[in-house]
Protein backbone atom coordinates (compact mmCIF):
# COMPACT_ATOMS: atom_id res chain seq x y z
CA UNK A 1 0.00 0.00 0.00
CA UNK A 2 1.39 3.39 -1.04
CA UNK A 3 1.95 5.90 1.72
CA UNK A 4 3.10 9.51 1.47
CA UNK A 5 3.30 12.50 3.75
CA UNK A 6 -0.49 12.72 3.73
CA UNK A 7 -0.81 9.16 4.99
CA UNK A 8 -3.07 6.54 3.44
CA UNK A 9 -5.52 8.09 0.96
CA UNK A 10 -8.95 6.55 1.48
CA UNK A 11 -12.01 7.21 -0.71
CA UNK A 12 -15.60 6.32 0.17
CA UNK A 13 -17.61 5.92 -3.05
CA UNK A 14 -21.28 6.55 -2.17
CA UNK A 15 -23.08 5.18 -5.22
CA UNK A 16 -26.47 5.52 -3.53
CA UNK A 17 -27.38 7.31 -0.32
CA UNK A 18 -28.57 4.09 1.33
CA UNK A 19 -24.99 2.75 1.07
CA UNK A 20 -24.11 5.01 3.97
CA UNK A 21 -25.76 2.59 6.38
CA UNK A 22 -22.84 0.24 5.65
CA UNK A 23 -20.12 2.84 5.01
CA UNK A 24 -20.64 5.27 7.92
CA UNK A 25 -19.57 2.84 10.68
CA UNK A 26 -16.32 2.27 8.77
CA UNK A 27 -15.82 6.00 8.40
CA UNK A 28 -16.24 6.47 12.16
CA UNK A 29 -13.42 3.97 12.72
CA UNK A 30 -11.01 5.33 10.11
CA UNK A 31 -11.53 8.99 11.03
CA UNK A 32 -10.08 8.31 14.47
CA UNK A 33 -6.80 7.16 12.91
CA UNK A 34 -4.68 10.12 11.83
CA UNK A 35 -2.86 7.97 9.26
CA UNK A 36 -5.88 8.12 6.95
CA UNK A 37 -6.64 11.01 4.61
CA UNK A 38 -10.36 10.46 3.91
CA UNK A 39 -12.56 11.77 1.12
CA UNK A 40 -16.09 11.09 -0.12
CA UNK A 41 -17.44 11.06 -3.65
CA UNK A 42 -20.98 10.58 -5.01
CA UNK A 43 -21.90 9.00 -8.29
CA UNK A 44 -25.16 7.32 -9.27
CA UNK A 45 -28.05 8.49 -7.11
CA UNK A 46 -30.91 9.92 -9.15
CA UNK A 47 -34.52 10.95 -8.70
CA UNK A 48 -37.26 10.04 -11.18
CA UNK A 49 -39.15 13.05 -12.59
CA UNK A 50 -42.55 12.82 -14.24
CA UNK A 51 -41.85 9.14 -14.93
CA UNK A 52 -39.74 10.18 -17.93
CA UNK A 53 -36.17 11.04 -16.94
CA UNK A 54 -33.77 10.78 -14.03
CA UNK A 55 -32.41 13.86 -12.32
CA UNK A 56 -28.98 13.52 -10.74
CA UNK A 57 -28.83 14.09 -6.99
CA UNK A 58 -25.06 14.43 -6.99
CA UNK A 59 -24.89 18.15 -6.20
CA UNK A 60 -27.47 17.85 -3.43
CA UNK A 61 -25.63 14.95 -1.82
CA UNK A 62 -22.28 16.72 -2.12
CA UNK A 63 -23.78 19.77 -0.42
CA UNK A 64 -25.18 17.60 2.33
CA UNK A 65 -21.83 15.88 2.88
CA UNK A 66 -20.02 19.21 3.06
CA UNK A 67 -22.49 20.50 5.66
CA UNK A 68 -21.63 17.40 7.69
CA UNK A 69 -17.99 18.42 7.54
CA UNK A 70 -16.93 15.66 5.15
CA UNK A 71 -14.18 16.12 2.59
CA UNK A 72 -15.89 15.85 -0.81
CA UNK A 73 -14.10 15.28 -4.11
CA UNK A 74 -14.85 14.27 -7.68
CA UNK A 75 -11.39 12.86 -8.17
CA UNK A 76 -11.19 9.07 -8.20
CA UNK A 77 -7.52 8.46 -8.97
CA UNK A 78 -4.56 8.69 -6.65
CA UNK A 79 -6.20 6.86 -3.75
CA UNK A 80 -4.72 3.86 -1.99
CA UNK A 81 -8.05 2.35 -0.89
CA UNK A 82 -11.58 2.80 -2.29
CA UNK A 83 -14.50 1.50 -0.22
CA UNK A 84 -17.80 0.99 -2.08
CA UNK A 85 -21.27 -0.29 -1.24
CA UNK A 86 -21.68 -2.02 -4.62
CA UNK A 87 -19.68 -2.97 -7.67
CA UNK A 88 -18.46 0.12 -9.56
CA UNK A 89 -19.35 0.83 -13.17
CA UNK A 90 -15.81 1.39 -14.40
CA UNK A 91 -13.02 0.03 -12.17
CA UNK A 92 -10.40 1.77 -14.35
CA UNK A 93 -11.49 5.13 -12.91
CA UNK A 94 -9.81 4.20 -9.63
CA UNK A 95 -6.37 3.35 -11.02
CA UNK A 96 -4.43 0.91 -8.87
CA UNK A 97 -6.44 1.48 -5.69
CA UNK A 98 -7.48 -1.49 -3.54
CA UNK A 99 -11.24 -1.88 -4.17
CA UNK A 100 -13.16 -2.95 -1.05
CA UNK A 101 -16.79 -3.92 -1.65
CA UNK A 102 -18.84 -3.89 1.57
CA UNK A 103 -21.96 -5.90 0.74
CA UNK A 104 -24.74 -4.37 2.82
CA UNK A 105 -27.85 -6.34 1.78
CA UNK A 106 -29.82 -8.65 4.05
CA UNK A 107 -29.91 -11.49 1.55
CA UNK A 108 -28.34 -12.93 -1.57
CA UNK A 109 -29.72 -11.13 -4.62
CA UNK A 110 -29.55 -12.03 -8.29
CA UNK A 111 -28.41 -8.50 -9.06
CA UNK A 112 -25.33 -9.07 -6.91
CA UNK A 113 -24.41 -12.16 -8.93
CA UNK A 114 -25.01 -10.30 -12.18
CA UNK A 115 -22.80 -7.37 -11.21
CA UNK A 116 -19.99 -9.59 -9.97
CA UNK A 117 -20.19 -11.70 -13.14
CA UNK A 118 -19.54 -8.53 -15.14
CA UNK A 119 -16.42 -7.84 -13.06
CA UNK A 120 -14.76 -11.25 -13.00
CA UNK A 121 -11.38 -9.67 -13.82
CA UNK A 122 -11.65 -6.97 -11.13
CA UNK A 123 -9.89 -7.95 -7.89
CA UNK A 124 -12.39 -6.76 -5.27
CA UNK A 125 -12.00 -7.41 -1.58
CA UNK A 126 -15.61 -8.46 -0.87
CA UNK A 127 -16.85 -8.30 2.72
CA UNK A 128 -20.06 -10.22 3.48
CA UNK A 129 -21.81 -11.16 6.70
CA UNK A 130 -21.75 -14.83 7.62
CA UNK A 131 -20.60 -18.16 6.25
CA UNK A 132 -23.78 -18.81 4.25
CA UNK A 133 -23.46 -15.70 2.10
CA UNK A 134 -19.74 -16.13 1.54
CA UNK A 135 -20.27 -19.70 0.36
CA UNK A 136 -23.15 -18.67 -1.91
CA UNK A 137 -20.92 -16.25 -3.80
CA UNK A 138 -18.32 -18.95 -4.31
CA UNK A 139 -20.93 -21.52 -5.36
CA UNK A 140 -22.43 -19.11 -7.90
CA UNK A 141 -19.08 -18.96 -9.67
CA UNK A 142 -18.96 -15.16 -9.65
CA UNK A 143 -15.98 -14.65 -7.34
CA UNK A 144 -13.55 -14.27 -10.24
CA UNK A 145 -10.35 -12.52 -9.17
CA UNK A 146 -11.93 -11.23 -5.99
CA UNK A 147 -11.33 -12.35 -2.42
CA UNK A 148 -14.36 -12.97 -0.19
CA UNK A 149 -14.11 -12.17 3.51
CA UNK A 150 -16.62 -13.25 6.17
CA UNK A 151 -17.23 -10.49 8.72
CA UNK A 152 -19.89 -9.00 10.97
CA UNK A 153 -23.20 -10.33 12.21
CA UNK A 154 -24.21 -13.38 10.13
CA UNK A 155 -27.75 -12.37 9.18
CA UNK A 156 -28.51 -15.61 7.35
CA UNK A 157 -26.39 -18.10 9.29
CA UNK A 158 -28.96 -18.39 12.12
CA UNK A 159 -31.39 -19.90 9.61
CA UNK A 160 -29.17 -22.98 9.59
CA UNK A 161 -28.44 -23.26 13.28
CA UNK A 162 -29.89 -26.28 15.13
CA UNK A 163 -33.40 -25.52 16.29
CA UNK A 164 -33.72 -22.45 14.05
CA UNK A 165 -33.67 -19.59 16.61
CA UNK A 166 -36.28 -16.91 16.04
CA UNK A 167 -35.29 -13.35 15.31
CA UNK A 168 -36.45 -12.38 18.78
CA UNK A 169 -34.08 -15.00 20.25
CA UNK A 170 -31.14 -13.57 18.28
CA UNK A 171 -32.05 -9.99 19.23
CA UNK A 172 -32.38 -11.06 22.85
CA UNK A 173 -28.82 -12.40 22.87
CA UNK A 174 -27.43 -9.32 21.13
CA UNK A 175 -29.48 -6.96 23.31
CA UNK A 176 -28.27 -8.52 26.54
CA UNK A 177 -24.69 -8.13 25.35
CA UNK A 178 -25.33 -4.48 24.57
CA UNK A 179 -26.90 -3.84 27.99
CA UNK A 180 -23.98 -5.49 29.77
CA UNK A 181 -21.55 -3.26 27.90
CA UNK A 182 -23.42 0.03 28.22
CA UNK A 183 -25.73 -0.01 31.26
CA UNK A 184 -24.12 0.71 34.58
CA UNK A 185 -23.33 3.28 37.20
CA UNK A 186 -21.25 6.24 35.97
CA UNK A 187 -21.74 5.20 32.33
CA UNK A 188 -23.17 7.64 29.76
CA UNK A 189 -26.80 7.27 28.60
CA UNK A 190 -27.38 4.55 26.02
CA UNK A 191 -29.97 3.99 23.32
CA UNK A 192 -30.99 0.53 22.13
CA UNK A 193 -33.49 -0.10 19.34
CA UNK A 194 -34.87 -3.62 18.96
CA UNK A 195 -37.12 -4.38 15.98
CA UNK A 196 -38.73 -7.80 16.17
CA UNK A 197 -40.20 -9.60 13.18
CA UNK A 198 -43.08 -11.17 15.12
CA UNK A 199 -45.93 -11.24 14.46
CA UNK A 200 -45.08 -10.73 10.76
CA UNK A 201 -45.29 -13.83 8.59
CA UNK A 202 -42.81 -15.27 6.11
CA UNK A 203 -43.39 -15.09 2.39
CA UNK A 204 -44.07 -18.52 0.87
CA UNK A 205 -44.45 -20.35 4.17
CA UNK A 206 -47.67 -22.32 4.69
CA UNK A 207 -49.94 -21.27 7.52
CA UNK A 208 -50.32 -24.91 8.57
CA UNK A 209 -46.54 -24.93 9.23
CA UNK A 210 -47.02 -21.99 11.59
CA UNK A 211 -46.64 -18.66 9.86
CA UNK A 212 -45.40 -16.57 11.61
CA UNK A 213 -42.78 -19.07 12.74
CA UNK A 214 -42.56 -19.44 16.54
CA UNK A 215 -39.63 -20.85 18.47
CA UNK A 216 -39.68 -24.65 18.56
CA UNK A 217 -40.35 -24.66 22.29
CA UNK A 218 -43.53 -22.66 21.69
CA UNK A 219 -45.09 -24.86 19.03
CA UNK A 220 -48.50 -26.01 20.19
CA UNK A 221 -48.74 -23.74 23.24
CA UNK A 222 -51.98 -22.31 21.84
CA UNK A 223 -53.11 -25.51 20.12
CA UNK A 224 -56.51 -25.34 21.81
CA UNK A 225 -56.99 -21.59 21.40
CA UNK A 226 -60.14 -20.84 19.41
CA UNK A 227 -60.51 -18.03 16.94
CA UNK A 228 -61.86 -14.82 18.49
CA UNK A 229 -64.88 -15.02 16.21
CA UNK A 230 -68.38 -13.77 16.87
CA UNK A 231 -71.70 -15.53 16.24
CA UNK A 232 -71.93 -13.69 12.92
CA UNK A 233 -68.64 -15.20 11.70
CA UNK A 234 -69.19 -17.66 8.83
CA UNK A 235 -72.89 -18.13 9.61
CA UNK A 236 -74.58 -21.09 8.03
CA UNK A 237 -77.81 -19.21 7.32
CA UNK A 238 -77.48 -15.60 6.16
CA UNK A 239 -80.92 -15.30 4.57
CA UNK A 240 -81.88 -12.68 7.15
CA UNK A 241 -78.93 -10.47 6.22
CA UNK A 242 -78.78 -7.68 3.63
CA UNK A 243 -77.93 -8.87 0.16
CA UNK A 244 -74.38 -7.52 0.22
CA UNK A 245 -73.68 -9.75 3.27
CA UNK A 246 -75.07 -12.91 1.73
CA UNK A 247 -71.69 -14.28 0.64
CA UNK A 248 -70.57 -17.93 0.37
CA UNK A 249 -69.37 -19.56 3.56
CA UNK A 250 -65.66 -19.93 4.15
CA UNK A 251 -64.49 -23.40 3.27
CA UNK A 252 -63.05 -25.63 5.96
CA UNK A 253 -59.50 -25.48 4.55
CA UNK A 254 -59.50 -21.70 4.58
CA UNK A 255 -60.96 -21.60 8.08
CA UNK A 256 -58.18 -23.89 9.33
CA UNK A 257 -55.60 -21.64 7.68
CA UNK A 258 -57.07 -18.63 9.47
CA UNK A 259 -56.99 -20.53 12.76
CA UNK A 260 -53.36 -21.66 12.29
CA UNK A 261 -52.31 -18.13 11.30
CA UNK A 262 -53.88 -16.79 14.49
CA UNK A 263 -52.21 -19.42 16.67
CA UNK A 264 -48.89 -18.82 14.94
CA UNK A 265 -49.02 -15.13 15.77
CA UNK A 266 -49.73 -15.83 19.41
CA UNK A 267 -46.91 -18.37 19.63
CA UNK A 268 -44.42 -16.14 17.80
CA UNK A 269 -45.01 -13.33 20.31
CA UNK A 270 -43.95 -15.54 23.22
CA UNK A 271 -40.30 -15.06 22.16
CA UNK A 272 -40.86 -11.30 22.24
CA UNK A 273 -42.26 -11.59 25.78
CA UNK A 274 -39.22 -13.59 26.86
CA UNK A 275 -36.86 -11.08 25.25
CA UNK A 276 -38.39 -8.07 27.00
CA UNK A 277 -38.44 -9.98 30.31
CA UNK A 278 -34.74 -10.79 29.91
CA UNK A 279 -33.91 -7.11 29.29
CA UNK A 280 -35.86 -6.03 32.37
CA UNK A 281 -34.15 -8.67 34.52
CA UNK A 282 -30.68 -7.69 33.32
CA UNK A 283 -31.29 -3.99 33.97
CA UNK A 284 -32.70 -4.77 37.43
CA UNK A 285 -29.61 -6.86 38.27
CA UNK A 286 -27.41 -3.93 37.25
CA UNK A 287 -29.41 -1.44 39.30
CA UNK A 288 -30.43 0.49 36.20
CA UNK A 289 -34.11 -0.43 35.85
CA UNK A 290 -35.39 2.80 37.44
CA UNK A 291 -32.97 4.72 35.23
CA UNK A 292 -34.25 3.24 31.96
CA UNK A 293 -37.20 4.30 29.82
CA UNK A 294 -38.87 1.47 27.88
CA UNK A 295 -41.03 2.25 24.85
CA UNK A 296 -43.01 -0.46 23.10
CA UNK A 297 -44.76 0.60 19.91
CA UNK A 298 -45.38 -0.25 16.27
CA UNK A 299 -44.74 1.40 12.92
CA UNK A 300 -48.17 1.24 11.26
CA UNK A 301 -51.68 -0.10 11.48
CA UNK A 302 -52.74 -3.63 10.40
CA UNK A 303 -51.58 -4.63 6.93
CA UNK A 304 -52.98 -6.63 4.02
CA UNK A 305 -49.83 -8.52 2.97
CA UNK A 306 -48.61 -12.02 3.76
CA UNK A 307 -52.03 -13.62 3.68
CA UNK A 308 -53.46 -11.19 6.21
CA UNK A 309 -57.10 -10.46 5.47
CA UNK A 310 -58.11 -7.24 7.25
CA UNK A 311 -61.76 -8.18 6.93
CA UNK A 312 -61.34 -10.80 9.68
CA UNK A 313 -61.62 -9.89 13.37
CA UNK A 314 -61.69 -6.13 12.78
CA UNK A 315 -57.95 -5.47 13.42
CA UNK A 316 -58.33 -1.68 13.06
CA UNK A 317 -61.07 -1.62 15.71
CA UNK A 318 -63.21 1.50 15.40
CA UNK A 319 -60.61 3.21 13.18
CA UNK A 320 -60.82 3.54 9.42
CA UNK A 321 -58.07 2.24 7.15
CA UNK A 322 -55.00 0.00 7.16
CA UNK A 323 -51.26 0.23 6.60
CA UNK A 324 -50.34 2.84 3.95
CA UNK A 325 -53.68 4.61 4.40
CA UNK A 326 -53.46 8.19 5.65
CA UNK A 327 -56.39 7.63 7.96
CA UNK A 328 -56.41 6.73 11.66
CA UNK A 329 -56.42 2.99 11.01
CA UNK A 330 -53.20 3.27 9.03
CA UNK A 331 -51.21 5.69 11.18
CA UNK A 332 -52.41 5.29 14.77
CA UNK A 333 -50.52 2.61 16.71
CA UNK A 334 -50.21 1.37 20.31
CA UNK A 335 -47.60 3.26 22.33
CA UNK A 336 -46.51 2.10 25.77
CA UNK A 337 -43.96 4.05 27.81
CA UNK A 338 -42.71 2.40 31.02
CA UNK A 339 -40.29 4.13 33.37
CA UNK A 340 -40.40 2.84 36.96
CA UNK A 341 -40.56 5.70 39.41
CA UNK A 342 -40.99 8.31 36.67
CA UNK A 343 -44.23 7.48 34.86
CA UNK A 344 -47.09 6.57 37.25
CA UNK A 345 -48.76 3.24 36.51
CA UNK A 346 -52.00 3.51 34.57
CA UNK A 347 -51.20 6.97 33.19
CA UNK A 348 -52.88 7.76 29.88
CA UNK A 349 -52.14 10.66 27.56
CA UNK A 350 -54.40 12.09 24.87
CA UNK A 351 -51.59 14.18 23.40
CA UNK A 352 -50.82 13.61 19.74
CA UNK A 353 -47.36 12.12 19.39
CA UNK A 354 -45.41 11.31 16.25
CA UNK A 355 -42.41 9.03 15.79
CA UNK A 356 -40.56 12.20 14.83
CA UNK A 357 -40.81 13.25 18.48
CA UNK A 358 -38.85 10.24 19.75
CA UNK A 359 -35.34 11.41 18.83
CA UNK A 360 -35.55 14.94 20.28
CA UNK A 361 -37.31 13.59 23.38
CA UNK A 362 -34.57 11.05 24.03
CA UNK A 363 -31.86 13.67 23.50
CA UNK A 364 -33.56 15.99 26.00
CA UNK A 365 -33.99 13.24 28.59
CA UNK A 366 -30.32 12.31 28.23
CA UNK A 367 -29.25 15.91 28.80
CA UNK A 368 -27.97 16.35 25.26
CA UNK A 369 -28.37 19.12 22.72
CA UNK A 370 -29.71 18.75 19.21
CA UNK A 371 -27.69 20.18 16.32
CA UNK A 372 -29.24 22.74 14.03
CA UNK A 373 -31.28 20.54 11.67
CA UNK A 374 -31.29 20.64 7.91
CA UNK A 375 -34.69 21.50 6.41
CA UNK A 376 -37.24 18.67 6.78
CA UNK A 377 -34.72 16.33 8.43
CA UNK A 378 -35.61 16.98 12.08
CA UNK A 379 -39.15 18.14 12.76
CA UNK A 380 -39.88 16.39 16.04
CA UNK A 381 -40.70 17.99 19.38
CA UNK A 382 -38.62 17.00 22.39
CA UNK A 383 -40.59 16.76 25.61
CA UNK A 384 -43.01 19.47 24.49
CA UNK A 385 -46.80 19.46 24.30
CA UNK A 386 -46.83 16.99 21.42
CA UNK A 387 -44.25 14.55 22.75
CA UNK A 388 -46.36 13.32 25.65
CA UNK A 389 -43.33 12.45 27.81
CA UNK A 390 -42.66 15.82 29.37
Amino acid sequence: MVKDRRGIRLLFEVGHLYHRAALDPLYQVFRQDERYDIAFTCSYDTERHWGIFNRSLRRELEGRFRREGLNVTRETRGFDVVIVGDTVRDPRRYGTALLCFVNHGTGIKNILYRNLRQHMQTPYQIFVEGTYRAEKIRQAGVQGCSTVHKVGLPKLDPLFWPGYPTRAHILRRLGLGFIRNHAGKNKPPFFMFVGTNAPHGESGRKFADRNPRPAQRHYGVFEKRRLPDKPSFNEQDVSDKPEFLQVPRIKRKERLEIRDRYRGRLESLLSVDEMVTAFVKELRNRGQLSNTLFIFTSDNGPHKEGGQDPNFFNPSGPLNGFKRDHTDGGIRVPFIAWWPGKIPAGTESAKITSMMDILPTFVKLAGGKLPAPEPLLLEGVGGGPRAGLS
